[in-house]
């Protein structure tokens, strides 16, 4: 497709005749599309672009870049829109979208699945299910499986497979030269051994992934358990004492939350094993009341739909046109944690989840250790390794007054609740209120992530917010 575009100096457009050889599309905020093609996941999000390339392929994200450069404007990588802080668009920015590369190519022997960039997670699910192979992401089904991965990748399979950067054995990226690149343990080591959890929107733009595949041929077990508020110290005590000896085929997750003004907390997660296994890991859990208990067989794409939301057997088609309508504002945070919660560090989770003005609050608590923790804080950018678990506080709103009340909320909350950190936060996870943020996101990697940055962007071409620095 041949095209003669325009971009903005000011009020006025000018005829670009350097864009005719892109394949793709190309929005402009005089598009009839382009309200709907700059909105994000997070409803807080309202940046307006000047210009969106949305790529088929290698050769039109290097057109978008040396159009961004001879704009003189910023640069924005977007795959699949769910960057917390709005990472991947900006007002005034040249936004480079991927969400169009969705090839996915199992090897010969299917050791291994070459992902197109602009897959989402439950695409790469629902392809590798149909020779039972998996890959270990996360629960989302419109996340992007690149955004996902280049910061870490933690999910229901993490333990017992690893983070999904842990998985990657090849990227190919476009660098802030327009240079296509083939990047593994021996092309380009340093660079993949960078967007192996730092690689968002930091390095270049990737444009495919390769990951080692795992056979699920056997049923495994899935539980979701509720109870009332007053348990708080009890299921906290016995979640992080059974987080301490599960077995890698475990993954568990706790979750404190007030919706609509209801406090309960929450436990579930999946276990590689028959549901009689499960059942008797759990005892500590289910000798206490509950208000609804499930544990149950599936196979593992019935998994994949149960933690998705999709109800098994509907070929799923609209899972992400629902999750466009579903949109919420909402801020998030994050910290790591080396010990189980303190009954002083549980005072303080109750005492803000007693405060009558908030509605929709969370706090969830991700299982580290197994696979996550086997490998040292260096093996690649992703420097977590010795936590036992990583905390996620988010707060959802619907209009001003709540926004106003639930950003205090989160402040506050955060602030009485990291000193029982050990100081990091999950970088996939972003909060732009964070001090110090890049110690926290990448710890003692920092130092050689900011002189492969230097390397590889030295005029930091793919800068935002929170980049990894040149200096």
């Amino acid at each position: 497709m041949h095209i003669i575009c325009c971009y903005t100096t000011g009020n006025n457009y000018i005829k670009d005749n350097t864009l005719q050889a892109f394949s793709g599309r190309i929005v402009y905020p005089t598009s009839s599309t382009y309200d709907q093609d700059r909105i994000s996941f997070n409803k807080k999000i309202d940046a307006k672009p000047a210009i969106i390339f949305f790529c088929n392929d290698s050769e039109d994200i290097k057109i978008a870049i040396n159009y961004a450069k001879s704009v003189r404007k910023p640069i924005r990588v977007r795959s699949n829109r769910h960057s917390y802080e709005g990472f991947s668009i900006a007002d005034d920015a040249v936004v480079i979208d991927i969400s169009g590369i969705t090839t996915i190519e199992l090897n010969h022997d299917k050791t291994t699945v070459k992902v197109g960039a602009g897959n989402d997670l439950y695409n790469v699910y629902k392809k590798l299910w149909e020779e039972h192979l998996t890959i270990p992401g996360g629960s989302c089904p419109t996340v992007g499986i690149a955004g996902f991965t280049l910061g870490g990748g933690i999910g229901f399979s993490s333990r017992l497979m690893g983070l999904a950067a842990d998985n990657v054995v090849a990227f190919e990226l476009i660098t802030a030269n327009a240079q296509f690149l083939t990047i593994n343990e021996q092309q380009y080591s340093d660079l993949f051994w960078a967007c192996r959890g730092a690689g968002n929107g930091n390095f270049g733009v990737i444009v495919s992934l390769t990951f080692k595949t795992h056979q699920v041929n056997n049923n495994l077990s899935i539980y979701k358990i509720e109870w009332d508020w007053d348990q708080l110290y009890h299921i906290s005590n016995s979640w992080f004492r059974i987080r301490e000896t599960a077995p890698d085929t475990l993954m568990m997750f706790l979750r404190f939350q007030k919706q609509e003004g209801q406090k309960s907390i929450f436990s579930f997660g999946q276990y590689f094993g028959s549901m009689i296994e499960l059942k008797k890991i759990l005892e500590p859990l289910l000798q206490f009341p509950a208000k609804n208990i499930l544990v149950k067989e599936l196979n593992y794409m019935e998994a994949v739909d149960f933690w998705a939301g999709i109800p098994h057997r509907i070929h799923a088609t609209s899972y992400r046109e629902d999750s466009n309508k579903q949109r919420q504002a909402f801020k998030a945070t994050s910290l790591y944690l080396r010990q189980p919660f303190s009954r002083q560090a549980l005072e303080v989770i109750d005492k803000y989840y007693t405060q009558n003005d908030i509605k929709n609050n969370y706090t969830i608590i991700d299982s580290y250790g197994g696979q996550i923790n086997k490998v040292a804080e260096n093996f690649n950018a992703f420097p977590h390794r010795g936590t036992i678990a990583s905390v996620q506080i988010l707060a959802y709103w619907q209009n001003d007054i709540e926004k106003n009340v639930q950003l205090e909320w989160s402040r506050r909350y955060y602030c009485a609740l990291e000193q029982f950190g050990e100081g990091g936060a999950y970088s996939n996870y972003p909060d732009i209120w964070l001090k110090d943020w890049a110690t926290k996101y990448y710890g003692n990697n920092l130092h050689r992530l900011k002189q492969i940055k230097r390397k590889y962007d030295p005029h930091n071409l793919f800068h935002y917010e929170q980049s990894i620095p040149v200096e």
